[in-house]
């Protein structure tokens, strides 16, 4: 930083707030698609910043930390100490700085002797990075094309790993069906209760769906329910659905009588 701003941040104590701000700063002002962040904090603590109790709580320093941590960036620290440190001076030095640091604490803090930097520090600090397991159902991963299906099907990704969610049928269907990485093939039967054509049914009419596929919609017939008798309705209730009563109603009995009936 004191390179990169022009600036120096030490006098006689690190002014750590106004480092971090500068930092923000310049993060919001960069484009890192699809690179991990991270800010070191590197602290004697024994004599600067962040085991001084009057810079602990400095609040350009908590603003900016609470900046940093919502742009997703990772911050350590990483805390030199003499040779000859007791154990309950670095117990207080870890105590002090925890604030600073991206939870876990033990996996961002680092505390060495100054003369074990590399072996103890930077073997950590220079792990490979794994991004957190993405959630491939979504709205901006491929899983949210069956949510966007006509009619919707169910995402589900069972895993971290990438390439495994499917698609799966859900209202409407008579057999279930699942699609790998795709939409799934589903029965979708119109004459089903909640479908279309059971507003037949609730009628008393009959409701056949010949093509019960997603694809296929508004092809349920709908036709009268004997005795009555008339037109079927293609994707619509049959009807007028009319009973003969000389035929099938009370007339007959004007034909048992010998008479003629007419309706």
């Amino acid at each position: 930083l004191n390179y990169m701003n022009d600036k120096h941040y030490m006098h006689g104590a690190t002014y750590l707030g106004p480092a971090l701000h500068d930092t923000v700063d310049k993060l919001e002002k960069a484009v890192h698609a699809g690179r991990k962040e991270v800010v070191i904090v590197f602290t004697d603590g024994e004599f600067t910043d962040l085991s001084k109790s009057k810079y602990k709580k400095y609040p350009d320093e908590e603003a900016a930390l609470k900046k940093l941590k919502n742009l997703g960036v990772d911050v350590h620290a990483v805390i030199i100490h003499p040779v000859s440190a007791s154990t309950a001076a670095i117990a207080r030095l870890k105590d002090e700085n925890e604030h600073v640091v991206t939870e876990p604490v033990d996996e961002h803090m680092h505390i060495a002797p100054v003369t074990d930097l590399r072996a103890t520090v930077l073997s950590k600090l220079c792990t490979e990075y794994i991004p957190p397991p993405v959630d491939e159902c979504e709205d901006t991963q491929p899983g949210a094309a069956c949510a966007a299906a006509s009619p919707p099907q169910t995402c589900v990704d069972p895993s971290p790993a990438m390439g495994d969610w499917t698609c799966n049928c859900t209202v409407g269907t008579r057999r279930a069906g699942t699609g790998r990485q795709s939409l799934a093939v589903c029965e979708y039967d119109e004459c089903e209760p909640g479908m279309p054509g059971d507003a037949c049914v609730q009628i008393g009419q009959n409701c056949v769906d010949p093509k019960p596929t997603a694809g296929a919609q508004g092809n349920y017939v709908c036709t009268c329910a004997a005795p009555r008798a008339g037109p079927k309705g293609v994707g619509k209730p049959a009807g007028p659905c009319e009973l003969d009563e000389c035929t099938d109603g009370d007339g007959k009995a004007c034909q048992e009588a010998g008479q003629a009936c007419v309706d």
